[in-house]
């Protein structure tokens, strides 16, 4: 598979057909995230990205970052919202 370039961080691209786009990171912190462009997503019908928080036991809305996934995002906003989930405790 290939990556997705946000920033500084390289998401690995896991699955993409007609619809939809998605990729995952995982942080050392065990906190990780989910990037999604497609049909049903927040945004993605205007080429904009969808991205959830994530732990190993699912999506998190207990962060402090957001208590939903955080959609119409650009390129720029993915970076910025996946250098916040790096820097959890």
């Amino acid at each position: 598979m290939t990556g997705l370039v946000f920033g500084k961080h390289m998401v690995e691209e896991i699955d993409r057909d007609l619809y939809m786009l998605r990729g995952r990171i995982m942080f050392p912190n065990g906190f990780g995230a989910s990037v999604i462009m497609g049909r049903h997503s927040y945004g993605g019908p205007p080429g904009l990205w969808e991205v959830a928080v994530f732990a190993e036991k699912g999506i998190r809305y207990d962060t402090g970052i957001t208590d939903d996934v955080i959609g119409h995002l650009t390129s720029e906003g993915v970076a910025d919202v996946l250098s916040l989930i790096e820097q959890l405790p």
